[in-house]
């Protein structure tokens, strides 16, 4: 019977709460929460390293751009598989390794640019310079990879355009939390530093899960028309 019927528009049951099964809210909370572990790593890393017999030397090369890289993969792939909740269990892996590869690779790549351009300017033109390029970088992989692995090729421009504008949210957020708060407000507090930036990528996660989401929801909305 047709009040039977489910539309089509809505996602398949996956006995999970039902707000994971919206993209936008799934990947705001996947992606809120992947940020907020990359973080965690990244601060564990830094205390091991500053308690090593290594501490002193150059921090680029104990925690390498590879490490940097993967731990920004954990991240997107925590984002990815609750971003795709709504699918089915192959399709949601996908998702998962699909925005973990767009975000490692493009971790990757931005560090090596920066590394490259970077000694033709002032520090904070660097700094700057570095955050629009990942941004642009990490954006557009994201969504290629995200229609590569689905074969969602006619949202490729949505995606590219919605990764592209969440990060440059989240990026230009960090940025200005760094100018606004520096690091000697919290009186060398390592505790109340590392709570404070695991909150603000914790934020700037949820912007991005729920920008790449619009193009995610309309995406699934379109097949199920087909």
């Amino acid at each position: 019977m047709i009040g039977q019927q489910k539309s089509s528009k809505e996602f398949p049951d996956n006995n999970f709460p039902r707000h994971f099964s919206n993209p936008i809210m799934g990947g705001a909370i996947g992606f809120g929460v992947g940020f907020i572990v990359v973080g965690l790593i990244s601060i564990l890393i830094t205390f091991v390293e500053s308690q090593s017999e290594y501490a002193g030397y150059s921090l680029v090369s104990l925690h390498s751009a590879i490490a940097i890289s993967l731990q920004s993969a954990v991240g997107g792939g925590i984002g990815g598989a609750f971003l795709g909740w709504s699918l089915p269990l192959r399709q949601r892996l996908s998702a998962a390794l699909a925005t973990a590869l767009g975000i490692g690779l493009g971790e990757l790549l931005t560090i090596y640019l920066s590394v490259r351009i970077g000694k033709q300017f002032f520090a904070g033109d660097m700094l700057l310079g570095s955050l629009v390029i990942r941004s642009i970088l990490v954006g557009a992989l994201v969504g290629t990879f995200i229609c590569l692995v689905g074969k969602r090729w006619k949202f490729m421009g949505q995606f590219a355009f919605f990764g592209i504008t969440g990060f440059t949210i989240y990026h230009l957020f960090i940025y200005w939390l760094t100018l606004t708060i520096p690091i000697s407000t919290f009186g060398g507090n390592l505790a109340i530093q590392a709570l404070m930036m695991s909150v603000a990528n914790g934020i700037g996660g949820m912007i991005v899960g729920a920008c790449i989401g619009i193009p995610f929801i309309k995406s699934i909305v379109s097949e199920q028309r087909i």
